[in-house]
């Protein structure tokens, strides 16, 4: 088995109105929806499976508060048609809040997704709002869990994540209750024990699964057409913080599943000051790029960060180093790791990268526009590194020349010990090429700063040699 892949996670929240979220357009035929509906008040049975796009939703699991208290449930469907998914949540006459969470996960199970069996929980006014145990049979499920409050003044206090876990979404309605999830790649099989979101201290909701990967694997891509660059796996360490000073803090990123000879491998790095030496046999194709507020020094939440990207052709031999970063001041950094391929026979290319792309002051609409990049075919991977732990959705890349197709997401984290920092990775096939700047957006889950990269990989294929022949020419790669 294989870990599900995260492409995107979109989330809404409404007062009395339907909260609708919408992916991205590269959700694909294939694709597993699982949506967190929650609301603050009536009853679990008035909170009915989503509409929208059409497809048949299944209910997994329900925490139920009660009447009049918070609800929360999950709901899976498969893409059955490409594009763009409406996903919206009603309230019921009454017209409370409502709240909808969106995961579009890749190479899950076609036939199980859910592993183990799904779970609700409630409880009475805390700050501890405890997701229940699951128990998956596979060893690298994707579990999620979510948190409902329920709606009182005071209720849209921030929620916090499990310990260990990944906040993936964290709404209010902006007046009475506050909705979150988080994710975990899973390392063991059996019970994963319970999940503890710390929030506001009301009553609450909350619901856990485990979600499958395809067995044997996502299938690697087989790379056919002269000059095709394909994704073929991507691996995100846990990010590193200290508070000391002058300290060196290092990461050693494991090698994406699947990585072959000849596949090139990157590692983008995002950190709160400059980074080490570039690792020996590596490639820096950008060391350091400042992105932000440039000018500010780096603090808890503030200032400049760093973006580099490495890369390296892997030999079947090799493994992967580690990279440090090392300041008179609190260090934190965070990686991803993602391997790409090339048909059989050709050639890499240097790839090249924009200038960056900075945010002009911090805020939850995230937007920045790179420097003039030639991408004339290939792949994109997109760097961003932001001075707060935040997370990402609604991703969108748009090209002043080249236009980009199946944008998805293959990291997204950080940390806040130290100087916070967080990293969002994504890869992207060009549809058309072009020369010009490109524009990345986002949604975060909270106001930050930052700024974002564009590294352009091609290939090219050999040319043919002809060899002479008694019997007319012949010619091979």
């Amino acid at each position: 088995m294989a870990t599900p892949t995260i492409r995107e996670v979109v989330s809404a929240a409404a007062a009395g109105a339907n909260a609708t979220a919408s992916t991205g357009a590269g959700t694909q035929v294939g694709d597993l929806l699982v949506c967190f509906a929650g609301n603050d008040w009536n009853q679990a049975a008035n909170l009915g499976p989503p509409t929208g796009t059409s497809g048949t939703w299944t209910l997994r699991a329900t925490g139920d508060g009660g009447t009049n208290a918070p609800h929360l449930k999950i709901y899976t469907r498969f893409v059955t048609s490409g594009g763009v998914q409406t996903v919206t949540v009603s309230p019921s006459p009454d017209g409370e809040e409502v709240f909808t969470h969106v995961f579009v996960l890749a190479d899950t199970d076609a036939a199980t997704p859910v592993d183990g069996t799904p779970a609700g929980g409630n409880g009475a006014a805390s700050t501890s709002h405890v997701a229940p145990a699951t128990a998956p049979a596979t060893a690298d499920a994707l579990l999620l869990c979510g948190a409902q409050g329920a709606g009182t003044p005071g209720g849209t206090g921030a929620y916090t994540p499990p310990s260990g876990m990944t906040e993936r979404t964290d709404i209010t309605d902006g007046g009475f209750a506050r909705s979150s999830t988080a994710s975990l790649v899973l390392t063991s099989s059996g019970t994963t024990g319970t999940k503890t979101f710390t929030g506001p201290n009301v009553a609450w909701a909350t619901a856990t699964i485990a979600v499958e990967g395809a067995s044997g694997g996502p299938p690697l891509p087989t790379v056919t057409t002269a000059g095709e660059v394909d994704f073929v796996a991507a691996s995100t360490p846990t990010p590193v913080g200290t508070t000391t000073t002058a300290s060196t803090v290092s990461i050693t990123p494991t090698l994406p599943a699947g990585t072959a000879p000849e596949d090139r491998v990157f590692v983008i790095q995002a950190g709160n000051n400059t980074s080490g030496a570039t690792p020996a046999g590596w490639t820096a194709a950008a060391k350091d790029v400042q992105v932000g507020p440039t000018g500010a020094a780096p603090g808890a939440g503030t200032g400049r960060r760093h973006l580099s990207a490495y890369y390296r052709d892997y030999d079947g031999a090799w493994t992967m180093p580690a990279f440090t970063l090392t300041s008179a001041t609190q260090n934190t950094h965070a990686l991803s790791a993602i391997t790409l391929r090339k048909v059989a026979g050709a050639a890499w290319d240097t790839p090249t990268v924009s200038t960056a792309g900075n945010t002009a002051a911090a805020a939850a609409a995230y937007s920045v526009t790179t420097g003039s990049l030639a991408a004339p075919n290939g792949m994109v991977l997109v760097g961003t590194a932001t001075n707060d732990n935040v997370t990402a959705s609604a991703q969108s890349l748009t090209g002043a020349a080249a236009t980009f197709a199946n944008l998805t997401e293959r990291s997204d984290t950080g940390s806040a010990t130290g100087n916070d920092v967080s990293i969002k990775t994504y890869t992207a096939d060009v549809q058309s090429g072009g020369t010009g700047t490109i524009t990345h957006a986002a949604t975060l889950s909270a106001a930050s700063e930052g700024g974002s990269i564009v590294v352009a990989q091609t290939s090219t294929a050999s040319a043919p040699i002809f060899w002479p022949h008694e019997h007319g020419p012949q010619y091979r790669r």
